[in-house]
């Protein structure tokens, strides 16, 4: 026997070749590999004739099959991630544009495709919860239980706060202060909501955990913010005042930039900030100088000679939106009877103008022709192409607008019973208020508001017994106002209140109490967090920019000094305050606002400007920097 490979004799049964290796065994397609090599062409069809019996038919499927399994990796590895992944980033798009509908359908397209991201519950609960579907929320946030994140765990707590489960608000805050101890948010809403609850010491041990981490000016505050509501409750006195001087360190840090420049009188700043109105003096003659503030100067941009005899009231010199034009009058016109015209003063141009002078029109109405027009209250339209303003003269007394070109001269209500627009005039979004009052007493004056060609009175309770409702501010929204009656007590402290402009319904921001004798005020005390425990001298009063909040300025005396407070305007906090702001020294004991005393002043001299920046007012106005 021999090798069919090499040749070479092999042994008899044996199944490889001792020489090559190979095996003795003759394969069955042998025969069909020589008859192809011999004709050529042949070896496919020699090799189907030996395999199309058992595989034929099988074979065929593999490229499809193939290309079927390949689309399907492609579509779950690569498609399906894509798509995934684009709904989520359009689902973050649409939150951030407070445009939730949208955002829970993107998000809901990329859970359905089974894309997989840590982030996708938290935010579809987000969108959940601002679409007020608590209980999907709940269910998508508490999905991640096993394995929270630190923002589904802040999602979570705004659940459970809306839902009022006051349980499950506080064992989900405690858990976020476990898994991120370093961050103060948790801390900050635990104490805050033990500090409503009356739970001050519960507040004050958070707080205090808080600081043992490290040093916390805003926790430090807040640490005697709660103590002095314990204080007013008869506990913890000597806590508050043990913690007083570190507080008052953090709640007085802050720096007072006084705006008198170029040797005069600061009266006013622009909307934004970015200008200063400067009462001044110039060769005898009385000027308002604008100052751009820079950051390392003031510049001069325009000044306006004011006519003789013109005096202006600090605060009530009015911008126009743009901050191209400011508008004054002659404060002094009513208290000697003479003449007042609204003047213009044009930023951009250096140019001033008389825009309301009547010229002849009345100057034959009384048979002496001693007569009168008294022009005051300018307020720009939203556009800032028009004025309003109050106009009284001896033929009757109206709310009047003109075009800032000098023409359409327009009256549009004349007050009832004799009475006249007082105090301060604001526009808000077509919208125009206006106080009314007059000598007397009437039923019908009070504040008011202009709008689609109809002036009505804002019905509202209140003792019109004693004194009259003046306008002192209106949200930038148009949703809150705050008045002030003229009532003062022998301490000169402002009494104030709030309306809600969508339901005229007084909101219980800042409660105080009136003491009299024999129909006399006599003192005006702080209700609510404080109690009636003590008299605090309110000085003035703002809204917050974002008109959620209500700030408060404060004369409280020995131990409490001068403070600003911030009180909340809506939700469960309503009337709860806060300091912003205190000082002690007789350096930094400013009057805020009021310059001797006089509380009935209808001038914006104290707003906020900023997050952290309030302008005030004492003998110029100065920038309060947090």
């Amino acid at each position: 026997m021999f090798c069919k490979s090499c040749g070479k004799k092999v042994e008899i049964l044996s199944k490889y070749c001792s020489s090559c290796g190979k095996s003795t065994k003759e394969s069955k397609i042998l025969p069909f590999l020589e008859a192809a090599m011999q004709k050529p062409g042949k070896l496919t069809s020699c090799y189907r004739t030996y395999i199309t019996p058992h595989h034929a038919k099988i074979a065929r499927f593999f490229p499809p099959i193939a290309g079927v399994l390949a689309a399907v990796i492609l579509v779950f590895s690569i498609i399906i991630p894509a798509y995934g992944n684009h709904m989520m980033q359009s689902g973050r798009n649409y939150i951030y544009n407070r445009r939730f509908p949208e955002a829970a359908s993107a998000l809901t397209r990329a859970a359905a495709v089974g894309f997989s991201d840590s982030e996708l519950n938290t935010l579809k609960g987000y969108t959940f919860l601002n679409l007020g579907e608590l209980e999907r929320a709940r269910e998508l946030l508490q999905d991640d239980s096993e394995s929270p994140s630190a923002a589904s765990l802040r999602v979570l707590t705004d659940v459970w706060y809306q839902k009022d489960m006051p349980h499950y608000y506080t064992e989900t805050l405690r858990e976020l202060i476990r898994l991120t101890p370093n961050d103060p948010h948790a801390y900050f809403r635990l104490a805050a909501f033990y500090s409503r609850e009356g739970l001050f010491e519960n507040a004050a041990n958070v707080l205090n955990a808080l600081l043992a981490r490290g040093p916390n000016p805003n926790a430090q505050a807040e640490l005697y913010n709660i103590y002095m509501k314990s204080f007013a409750t008869n506990t913890s006195l000597a806590r508050a005042l043990s913690l007083r001087p570190n507080a008052m360190d953090a709640l007085s840090s802050a720096q007072i930039e006084n705006l008198n420049v170029g040797g005069g009188q600061a009266i006013s700043l622009s909307p934004s900030g970015r200008y200063v109105a400067i009462y001044a003096t110039h060769d005898a003659s009385r000027y308002i100088d604008i100052y751009e503030i820079l950051a390392a100067e003031f510049r001069l941009t325009a000044t306006f000679r004011l006519p003789i005899n013109y005096v202006i009231d600090p605060g009530m010199l009015a911008w126009s939106p743009d901050e191209r034009m400011i508008a004054f009058f002659n404060s002094a016109a009513e208290k000697f009877v003479s003449d007042s015209s609204i003047i213009i003063g044009d930023i951009s141009a250096n140019h001033v103008f008389n825009l309301t002078d009547p010229g002849a029109d009345f100057t034959t109405y009384l048979a002496d022709g001693g007569v009168f027009i008294i022009d005051t209250l300018p307020t720009f339209s939203a556009d800032s192409q028009r004025i309003y303003f109050a106009r009284r003269t001896p033929k009757g007394n109206w709310l009047a607008s003109i075009d800032i070109s000098g023409s359409n001269l327009t009256y549009h209500f004349e007050p009832p019973d004799g009475g006249f627009v007082e105090y301060k005039i604001i526009e808000r979004a077509g919208r125009v208020f206006f106080s009314v009052i007059g000598s007397g007493n009437s039923p019908l004056w009070g504040i008011y508001v202009y709008e689609n060609n109809n002036a009505r009175r804002l019905n509202f309770e209140f003792d019109n017994r004693l004194y009259y409702l003046a306008l002192k501010d209106v949200t930038v929204c148009g949703r809150f106002l705050l008045y002030y009656l003229t009532v003062a007590s022998q301490n000169n402290s402002m009494l104030l209140g709030v309306i809600n402009l969508e339901t005229i319904e007084p909101v219980p921001v800042y409660n105080q109490v009136m003491d009299s004798v024999d129909g006399r005020v006599v003192a005006l005390k702080r209700s609510n967090n404080f109690g009636t425990y003590h008299t605090f001298i309110t000085r003035n009063a703002t809204f917050s920019q974002d008109g959620r909040s209500l700030f408060v300025a404060e004369d409280g005396g020995s131990p409490y000094g001068k403070l600003i407070r911030r009180f909340a305007l809506e939700g469960s906090a309503v009337g709860v305050g806060s300091f912003v702001y205190a000082s002690f020294e007789a350096d930094g004991a400013y009057n805020f606002c009021v310059p001797n005393g006089v509380t009935n002043a209808s001038g914006t001299w104290f707003r906020q400007v900023s997050e952290r920046e309030f302008l005030i007012y004492d003998d110029g106005f100065r920038l309060l920097r947090m």
